[in-house]
């Protein structure tokens, strides 16, 4: 089956995955929805269904819906360049690495309660629609420096257990973060919060960086508790800043 041709038939591609094959298109146009709901896949982990196929699809725009959600992603996952409309990752996990480098959404991105085991890689992604990251779990390196989100990006009750990377991220619109755990460092070095920044009740375990990072809207930093060292050298806050009960063990 040649996935090097300019165009490429979804169907093929959910062919392969059933099969459990390899999956490795590069700079094709990839036509119909690729939802793997139509597709018979063995129970995974976690009442999940499982897919072993190690899938790469790279510097390719997916036309349709893609629907990958409630799946165990047992092999690693690339889009790396990749142009994606309406996805849906909603619950799903990712035990080898999931690699959405320069990923461009034109739609809304769901991935809601979404796991990722290994690293997880948004360096340079562009969000056009929605980024939902609601209950997302991050248990290794959460890279999303230089990622640009234009529509709201949510983050709430996020766990980022690796470090997290947000370095030069932009965010247009509102940036909702409470209630999320940064179990390692956390990095928002030279951010731009293009709007409202809701930190409500975070919880930063190890050091936390906002150096030089501009908040336009309104900040929101109630009940946040930082463990470690809280920089905020060179910030700027244009927007009205709340840090009422908020708890430092060491501001810089």
């Amino acid at each position: 089956m040649d996935l090097t041709a300019p165009e490429v038939k979804a169907r093929e591609i959910l062919a392969l995955m059933e099969k459990g094959r390899p999956v490795e298109a590069d700079r094709a146009v990839i036509l119909g929805d690729l939802d793997l709901s139509s597709i018979d896949l063995p129970p995974g982990p976690e009442g999940r269904r499982a897919l072993s196929s190690r899938l790469k699809v790279t510097s390719c725009e997916v036309k349709g819906l893609v629907n990958m959600a409630d799946t165990a992603f047992l092999s690693p996952v690339s889009f790396r360049g990749t142009i994606l409309h309406e996805v849906d990752f909603w619950d799903s996990s990712f035990a080898a690495g999931a690699d959405f480098w320069e990923a461009r959404f034109s739609g809304d991105a769901n991935f809601w309660g979404a796991t990722f085991v290994s690293n997880a890689n948004f360096t340079d992604a562009v969000f056009f629609g929605d980024a939902d990251f609601i209950s997302s779990r991050f248990r290794d390196n959460a890279d999303l420096w230089s990622a640009s989100f234009s529509g709201r990006a949510i983050f709430s009750e996020a766990a980022f257990e690796g470090p997290a990377n947000f370095w030069r991220a932009r965010f247009s619109k509102g940036a909702d973060f409470s209630r999320a755990d940064f179990v390692s460092d956390a990095n928002f070095t030279e951010v731009a919060f293009g709007a409202d920044a809701d930190f409500v009740m975070v919880h930063f375990c190890e050091d936390v960086s906002f150096h030089n990072a501009s908040f336009l809207g309104s900040s929101d930093f109630r009940k946040a508790e930082f463990c470690g060292s809280a920089a905020f050298g060179d910030a700027r806050f244009e927007g009205k800043l709340n840090v009422a009960r908020a708890k430092f063990s060491r501001f810089k």
